[in-house]
């Protein structure tokens, strides 16, 4: 009868052992837990000093601080301009009607420059939305592959299975951008 693969105990790509390989998201998930709540039982063999160190270098790979609103289009902010403008310019009108020339002047040089440079804020814009999404693949590709990263205390080094490399903990995060970038 076959091996179930799936069943094989994963073995450090170093030492060939896998009596002290332990997955890289359960060691993050028991330090987290360790810290908050020190009563609960370790889910690894790693001693707790060891493993709130462990858990804060072998933390998934964030995006870090992003922006609460989406970004409009410039387009839209031109549309919307444009739809608030006639009551401005009506309170000019109503106000003081010697400045609604000058003010519809200012207004046609804002909207010709607008146009004149259209095609370059556009371009502006979708760069900034294409570096966003990119940035953002790279960071599921990121921690998708950290899902599957798996850690040797007898080596001190993380591997995904089936690879040769074995990679210190603190430079994790380089390694699994590095390594997202092509993916």
């Amino acid at each position: 009868m076959p091996i179930n693969p799936a069943s094989r105990p994963i073995t450090c790509p170093v030492c060939g052992l896998s009596d002290q390989v332990e997955k890289v998201s359960t060691i993050y998930m028991s330090g987290i837990a360790d810290k908050r709540s020190p009563e609960i039982k370790q889910a690894t063999k790693i001693p707790p000093q060891k493993l709130r160190l462990l858990s804060r270098q072998m933390a998934p790979p964030s995006s870090g601080k992003s922006v609460p609103t989406r970004p409009i289009h410039p387009d839209m902010v031109l549309v919307v301009f444009s739809c608030v403008l006639p009551f401005f310019l009506l309170g000019i009108l109503k106000q003081q009607p010697i400045m609604l020339i000058p003010v519809l002047l200012v207004l046609a040089g804002l909207y010709a420059l607008y146009f004149f440079k259209r095609k370059a804020i556009i371009a502006k814009f979708e760069r900034g939305q294409n570096n966003q999404r990119q940035s953002q693949a790279r960071i599921e590709r990121g921690i998708q592959t950290w899902m599957k990263l798996y850690y040797c205390d007898r080596d001190e080094g993380i591997f995904l299975p089936g690879k040769d490399e074995l990679v210190p903990p603190e430079q994790m995060i380089s390694y699994l951008m590095q390594g997202s970038k092509t993916g």
